[in-house]
């Protein structure tokens, strides 16, 4: 059975319009949830974004703390041998300092006090040394201010024992920036930033500066519209920091988030790349979920603040929008339907001009002409569908004289047509004029950091040669030195020799005055026996003496004797007289050996004296001996000992020129590395400018 006309007109103008619709409201949707999502990705880079910046923001404050008390205590610091008297009193430890220890210790207290209690996330500051390297006195001085004293203005002993926790020796032993893991203190989660202090080449401590994990909660972690969406921190390493879904994953691998290792490892190699980006993955419930990371740039490492939503509450708003354009549409097309077979069926000679019209739009020409005018239904229809293919015609024409503009750079374009886009094409407009700020204010930014660049590589090649120049000059100077070195090495060798040789002659000298003085030793004890022999010879010439005298009279006694006997005692007499005459020499001679006797006994005596006087001279030189011994010894071996510290000190003066050597050929490569990347920046300067910018 064949259908009336105005059945088959009214089928094939609903099939058009159908046809029509759904391909505008195809492309209206495909446009819209484009423009809903990307509206909805940028929305979670920008939470993302706003969060790195918020935790950036602390770090920087911790950072900044602690590197400005670093910096202080660097340019006061004298060390602990000055010999400068201690006139000032630790307020701490209450025991006698130096003037520039005391300013140190003031300095930090007053500081702690203002940065902690003028800070949201900082909850404590303070200054660590090493064993002794404060003062001579104090085995651990540390200076710490927590909020409490921050609020009462005081300070007190820190008494726990930080040489052994991680927050201070990792900064001490590679003497580096240090960001700790969370860990708890007090009952407190936090985590530390610690600047070492180095003076003259030696780490004497460290300034560290606590962040109390709760102030991460003050980020970005919800949203009215995305239920789904939570917030997190990560560090460098793959540690949890924080995690707004679950709180008791703070401290935890990152890597336990992940169902498919492959997605963790996809993420840890987009950390590596140091630039922000989203990635795909499944929940633990097998839900598909969208993460959104942007770098947090610390001193040296870099953390990562992650936003995730599920997939489907990522897309909700865009399907959302799609069902009601799709309900709308379907509302339309068969209102339009029914309105149109209702219509036709009373006039039908003007439809097939409207249908003629709809098939040519059908087929991609919207070069329409409806002469049709009346004030009825069909009239209106007529134009209004004059209207729809006028306006669609001009916003295409604008769209393409858009996309055509930008395609030869032309990014200050606008629409000549603006007027047209009304309803749902409104979005489309706004989808072009986004896609046109979007690259817009890219390459402005893209422009300005080439522009950056090349100024910034002109300086560092610039720096890059005057480092080389120096370290150049600082070669030739250390090469001076180790010369120098070498002959007050020569030198002191030759210093080392004599002052053996020199050894060994005060060794013998040492010998010899030994020997001498037993050798007098024995010389006093001979005169003593000499003395003693002489006095027992004067005894014995004395007897003789006394027996001459007697003999003397007996001889006397004799001769008279010998003078009463006459004649008969004449022969006596003469023996008598001989004897006499003995006896008188022998009394003469004994007088004679008793005065030379006490002659020897006098000269014995005087040399004992001077016996005694030359031993004890002998003894002090034998002293005297033993100690230049002694001290010629000492100054051999600390000859020897100079020596060979000037041999390591010439093998350090090596060292120290072959580094000035290697960062003399550094130097030369970044100045060269710094010119290639100023040619790169220009290039890239002209490059953009080849577009036309919009300002």
């Amino acid at each position: 059975m064949k259908k009336k006309l105005s059945t088959k007109l009214a089928i094939t103008m609903a099939a058009s319009v159908l046809i029509t619709m759904t391909a505008l409201i195809a492309v209206a949707v495909l446009l819209s949830s484009k423009s809903v999502s990307k509206g909805t990705n940028g929305e979670m880079s920008a939470y993302a974004k706003q969060n790195s910046i918020q935790i950036q923001s602390m770090l920087n404050e911790a950072s900044d703390a602690a590197y400005g008390l670093q910096l202080y205590v660097v340019s006061n610091y004298q060390g602990v041998s000055s010999s400068e008297e201690k006139t000032q009193t630790s307020e701490v430890y209450g025991t006698s300092l130096l003037h520039s220890a005391k300013d140190i210790e003031a300095f930090a207290i007053e500081t702690g006090w203002q940065k902690v209690k003028g800070s949201e996330s900082l909850i404590g500051l303070g200054v660590f040394f090493e064993p002794y390297a404060f003062d001579s006195s104090i085995d651990l001085y540390s200076i710490y201010i927590d909020e409490a004293m921050s609020q009462s203005q005081t300070v007190s002993k820190y008494t726990e024992d930080y040489t052994t926790q991680a927050y201070y020796m990792d900064a001490v032993n590679n003497n580096q920036v240090v960001i700790t893991e969370p860990f708890t203190w007090n009952g407190i989660y936090m985590v530390s930033v610690a600047y070492p202090i180095e003076v003259d080449g030696q780490v004497i401590g460290a300034v560290i500066s606590d962040i109390s994990m709760d102030s991460f909660s003050s980020i970005k972690v919800t949203d009215e519209e995305h239920s789904s969406m939570y917030a997190g921190i990560v560090s460098e390493s793959g540690t949890v920091m924080f995690d707004s879904k679950n709180l008791e994953t703070i401290g935890s691998s990152f890597e336990a988030q992940f169902e498919k290792p492959e997605e963790y490892n996809e993420t840890v190699s987009k950390f590596k790349e140091g630039q922000p980006f989203q990635i795909r993955t499944v929940d633990s419930e097998g839900k598909a979920e969208i993460r959104f990371f942007e770098p947090i740039k610390l001193s040296n490492a870099t953390w990562w603040s992650q936003t995730v939503i599920s997939s489907s509450d990522f897309n909700s708003a865009a399907l959302n929008l799609g069902i009601w354009l799709v309900v709308v549409a379907v509302i339309a097309v068969l209102l339009i339907i029914g309105f149109t077979y209702m219509t036709l069926k009373k006039e039908i000679n003007p439809v097939s001009v409207i249908v003629s019209s709809a098939k040519k739009i059908e087929n991609g020409d919207l070069d329409i002409n409806i002469d049709f005018k009346s004030e009825n239904e069909i009239g209106q229809l007529a134009q209004s569908f004059k209207n729809m293919s006028e306006g669609l015609r001009l916003i295409i024409n604008d769209i393409n004289y858009l996309l055509t503009e930008m395609a030869d750079n032309n990014f200050s374009v606008r629409s000549k047509n603006s007027d047209k886009y009304v309803g749902d094409y409104e979005a489309i407009l706004n989808s072009l004029r986004h896609i046109k700020e979007t690259l817009n204010v890219t390459l402005h930014r893209i422009k300005e950091t080439a522009e950056q660049v090349s100024a910034g590589s002109d300086q560092v090649s610039s720096g890059a040669q005057s480092l080389a120049q120096g370290a150049t000059e600082q070669a030739a100077s250390i090469e001076e030195l180790s010369a120098s070195i070498s002959q007050v090495s020569s030198q002191l060798g030759e210093s080392a020799i004599n002052a053996t040789t020199a050894t060994e002659i005060t060794n013998q000298v040492s010998s010899v005055m030994d020997t001498s003085l037993t050798e007098m030793h024995q010389l006093l004890s001979a005169m003593s026996d000499i003395a003693s022999a002489s006095k027992n010879i004067g005894k014995v010439i004395k007897d003789i003496d006394d027996i001459a005298f007697q003999t003397n009279i007996l001889a006397l006694n004799a001769a008279v004797e010998a003078a009463r006997a006459g004649v008969a005692g004449k022969g006596f007499a003469v023996v008598a007289d001989e004897v006499r005459n003995l006896a008188q020499k022998s009394s003469q001679s004994a007088k004679n050996t008793t005065a030379l006797i006490e002659n020897a006994v006098a000269a014995v005596e005087k040399g004992v004296v001077l016996a005694n006087n030359a031993n004890s001279a002998f003894e002090d030189v034998s002293g005297k001996t033993s100690r230049m011994r002694e001290l010629v010894t000492e100054i051999s071996s600390a000859t020897v000992a100079q020596a060979e510290n000037i041999s390591q000190i010439q093998i350090g003066v090596e060292q120290i020129s072959n580094v000035v050597q290697m960062n003399s050929a550094t130097a030369e490569e970044s100045a060269a590395a710094s010119e290639e990347l100023s040619a790169q920046a220009s290039m890239l300067r002209d490059l953009v400018s080849k577009f036309i910018l919009d300002n």
